[in-house]
């Protein structure tokens, strides 16, 4: 039952972290093209 009620607000953060990280890809793709080095 505890895991069920768990489960909601982990893939919420799930979705998150993998918005974030796809932001972050994308804003390397960017950098990249332009030719600029980023950290």
């Amino acid at each position: 039952m505890n895991e069920a009620l768990n489960a909601e607000p982990r893939r919420e953060k799930i979705i998150q972290d993998l918005q974030t990280l796809r932001e972050h890809l994308a804003a390397g793709h960017e950098a990249h093209d332009t030719g600029s080095t980023a950290a």
